[in-house]
């Protein structure tokens, strides 16, 4: 398996306390329970990796969108409906 490294890890107090109050609870060591954390969370993909595809897509929807408002025959307050839908949209997709 070859020699260990080192890890440092900083946590803001908060974290810190949630992180040795569960660890203890569990009766393991710091390296073992991060070994436990990792194991469980194997599969995990951060939302940016996870939802490339919705992100993809709604840049395309935020470009047509733009593309379309900034046409001549798009008056001044669809403009603005536009651009504050696809505020509320955005909104809504990330949370």
């Amino acid at each position: 398996m070859g020699h260990s490294r080192r890890l440092t890890l900083s946590l803001d107090p908060v974290d810190y306390e949630a992180f040795e109050s569960t660890r203890t609870k569990l009766g393991l060591e710091r390296a073992q329970y991060i070994k436990h954390l990792m194991a469980a969370n194997k599969d995990f993909r951060p939302p940016a990796i996870r939802d490339r595809e919705v992100i993809k897509w709604m840049a395309d929807v935020e470009r047509d969108i733009k593309i379309i408002a900034m046409k001549p025959s798009v008056t001044s307050e669809e403009k603005l409906i536009l651009l504050e839908k696809l505020d509320d949209l955005k909104k809504r997709i990330v949370g």
